[in-house]
């Protein structure tokens, strides 16, 4: 993963061979990493890997208070759900993945030594997917996306937007080649 991490120049690239790579890990269709957004207080999509089609009209912001990502994100603690539609009286937002192929979830935060960044999805369209899943080798994995320049890039660039900064000083931000696709 550190070589993966270290061999691509874009971000959209790094995390497609992420996918790729988790792929004989992990049983999975839908693979995204969300940031939280302070200005709306929602989780906003990032990256998507998918091979379901209809994953990739799923919500890009998703309310942080009510939903499974939101409370992973707050708690920096995992969540594996082996059944989604069983956690709507917990949180209430999972409601809306009735219309996705969305089974199964493992929700990984996505931090590092100085902030909460975001978190890593992965979902399966079957239940139980993640029952077996090493957790603490899922951990490891968003550990090192966490620890990514990229990720880093990606978290500055989401704060500068939404604390309302001048838009001229983005190139600044951009300079990095991680965050050129």
């Amino acid at each position: 993963l550190s070589k993966a991490i270290a061999a691509h120049r874009s971000l959209s690239d790094l995390f497609h061979d992420l996918a790729t790579r988790l792929h004989g890990l992990f049983d999975f269709h839908y693979l995204g990493l969300l940031l939280y957004d302070p200005a709306r207080d929602v989780m906003r999509l990032h990256l998507l890997e998918t091979s379901e089609p209809l994953m990739a009209r799923a919500p890009s912001e998703i309310p942080l208070h009510g939903s499974i990502t939101g409370w992973v994100w707050q708690n920096q603690q995992p969540s594996i759900t082996a059944d989604v539609e069983a956690q709507e009286d917990r949180f209430p937002i999972v409601k809306v993945l009735r219309d996705y192929p969305v089974k199964a979830m493992c929700i990984l935060p996505l931090s590092t030594a100085h902030e909460r960044l975001g978190v890593l999805t992965i979902a399966s369209d079957k239940a139980a997917a993640y029952a077996q899943l090493d957790l603490e080798f899922a951990q490891l994995v968003a550990a090192q996306a966490a620890g990514s320049d990229a990720v880093s890039r990606l978290s500055q660039l989401n704060e500068f937007l939404h604390r309302g900064a001048d838009p001229r000083n983005i190139p600044d931000i951009l300079g990095n080649p991680l965050l050129q696709s």
